[in-house]
C-alpha cells in the first residue's frame, strides 16, 4: 500500500511542479500585474487586475476546472471546485490508481478512495467513509495543491501573467475570447464577457501535456464536512502509510 500512495504523491506533486515551471494565470508577485491607466484605456482584461476585482466580475466567489493531464505516461482527469473562502471539493482519477474524491475547508481535507489506492484489505476496513487529516498531512497535501492551483488561475484577478502575449481572438454569439500565449508554450484563453474570466489554461510540452478549463464561475461548491470518518492516525495504525 506505501508503494501506491507513493505513486499517487508522485502523480499530483509531478503536475503541480509542471506548471510552476510554467507561465499561469495569476502567479503571484507582478505577473498578472496592472496599472491604472490600463483601466483608464478600457482594455478589460488588465482593467480587472487594476481595480482588484476578481478575474470572473461579479461571480467572483468561486469556480468549477475539468482537468485533464498526462503524468508520468499516466492519463490524470478530475473536476475540482473551489471559493475564496478556502472550501474545495474534488474527484481525480488515474488509470492505474483509480478514483479519488477530496474536500477541504483550507484546514482539514477529507479522501475517499478506494482498493487500488489503500489496498483491498484496509480499504475493507475502512469501508465507505473518508479519511481526515490536516491539509499539510500526505497524500491531503497533494490533493489540496489542485485547489490551490484552480483558485490561483481563476479567482486572482489577473487572468493574463507577465510574458504573454496575445496570439489570437474569435468571437462566438457576440462575446470574444482572446489567446495569449508564451515562449514555454502556455496558453491562457479569456473570455471578455462582464470582467473578463480565464476559461482555460493549458501548458506542458510533447509527453506530458495539461489543460484547465474553467466553468461555472459563481455557483457554490457543493462542501459538507463528512460525518462519518476514519483519522488518518488510524489508518496509519492499521498500517497504513501516509507517504
Amino acid at each position: 500500500m506505501k508503494a501506491r500512495k507513493t505513486v499517487l504523491a508522485v502523480l499530483l506533486l509531478a503536475l503541480c511542479a509542471c506548471q510552476g515551471a510554467q507561465s499561469r494565470p495569476g502567479s503571484g508577485g507582478s505577473a498578472g500585474s496592472a496599472s491604472p491607466q490600463a483601466a483608464a484605456d478600457g482594455r478589460p482584461l488588465q482593467a480587472a487586475a487594476a481595480n482588484g476585482t476578481a478575474a470572473n466580475g461579479t461571480a467572483s466567489d468561486s469556480v468549477t476546472a475539468d482537468v485533464r493531464a498526462m503524468i508520468m505516461g499516466q492519463q490524470v482527469t478530475g473536476t475540482i471546485s473551489v471559493d475564496t473562502a478556502g472550501r474545495c471539493a474534488g474527484r481525480v482519477v488515474s488509470e492505474q490508481l483509480g478514483t479519488a474524491e477530496f474536500l477541504s475547508d483550507g484546514d482539514r481535507a477529507w479522501v475517499k478512495a478506494g482498493g487500488r489506492l489503500w489496498g483491498d484489505q484496509l480499504a475493507a476496513r475502512i469501508g465507505d467513509r473518508y479519511v481526515a487529516g490536516a491539509v499539510s498531512q500526505a497524500p491531503f497535501s497533494s490533493l489540496v495543491f489542485f485547489c490551490d492551483r484552480v483558485s490561483t488561475a481563476a479567482l486572482s484577478g489577473t487572468p493574463v501573467p507577465q510574458g504573454m502575449t496575445e496570439q489570437a481572438s474569435s468571437s462566438v454569439d457576440g462575446v470574444r475570447t482572446v489567446t495569449y500565449g508564451d515562449a514555454e508554450g502556455a496558453v491562457v484563453e479569456v473570455a471578455e464577457s462582464g470582467t473578463a474570466h480565464v476559461t482555460r489554461f493549458t501548458a506542458g510540452r510533447d509527453s506530458e501535456p495539461y489543460e484547465f478549463a474553467f466553468r461555472d464561475y459563481g455557483r457554490p461548491v457543493a462542501f459538507t464536512a463528512p460525518l462519518d470518518t476514519v483519522d488518518l492516525s488510524a489508518v496509519l495504525a492499521l498500517g497504513g502509510s501516509a507517504g
